[in-house]
């Protein structure tokens, strides 16, 4: 898994250099940096712009880049692979809603990357351990988690809840109550499910259960 996940960012690094070839994704003049590839897998994945104002969806059925502030959506049946230029991969399940709200450097070795997760669900696969000024976190309705090098699904149900599956790695899970007030981090060990009710009370931890798909 390690090595084919090299080779995918190692593939990401030549393809950017290729960016003018790329028509569907080509930036326009102006425009920020690329922080991302996507690569639509199965089912129905679309993109669109932060600043597209008409809400428009693109259907992708080919590579394309993210930018930050991008929305992507996938239907019961779709599945998509993002792989973020510093390296990090996340696969975007069926049914799930999420945009890429901050791609940004601290300096040039800390990256700091916020996804925001609406509903569904998403792995995420940090392969290499940042730094004091790096930070990584998904964002949900109820729960911010922020992540030190691991390997963990984020599930956000329509009642939004959210629920955490930590496979490896060292994860921070704070609640968000519905005033917006974020409670204490609690670091939860691997393979445990965590759950984060819809108001941001953290529950019990329980044994590890992540979600089925294809």
């Amino acid at each position: 898994m390690g090595s084919i996940r090299l080779l995918m960012i190692a593939l990401v690094a030549a393809i950017v250099l290729l960016a003018p070839a790329l028509s569907s994704t080509q930036p326009a003049m102006g425009q920020p940096d690329a922080v991302a590839r996507i690569t639509p897998v199965q089912g129905l994945v679309q993109h669109r712009a932060d600043t597209d104002l008409a809400y428009e969806w693109e259907t992708l059925t080919e590579d394309a880049f993210l930018y930050e502030g991008d929305w992507v959506q996938t239907d019961h049946a779709g599945l998509a692979e993002v792989v973020f230029f510093e390296g990090n991969f996340v696969e975007i399940l069926p049914d799930s809603l999420l945009q890429v709200e901050e791609f940004a450097f601290e300096d040039e070795d800390s990256p700091v990357v916020v996804i925001d997760l609406s509903v569904g669900d998403i792995l995420t696969e940090i392969d290499h351990r940042l730094d004091n000024d790096s930070r990584y976190e998904v964002h949900t309705p109820t729960a911010v988690v922020s992540v030190r090098g691991t390997r963990f699904f984020t599930t956000v149900t329509w009642q939004a809840e959210t629920i955490i599956n930590h496979e490896t790695g060292t994860l921070a899970v704070s609640g968000v109550a519905p005033d917006g007030t974020i409670s204490p981090p609690i670091l939860i060990s691997t393979t445990q499910q965590l759950p984060i009710t819809s108001d941001g009370a953290i529950g019990e931890p329980g044994p590890f259960n992540p979600p089925d798909y294809p």
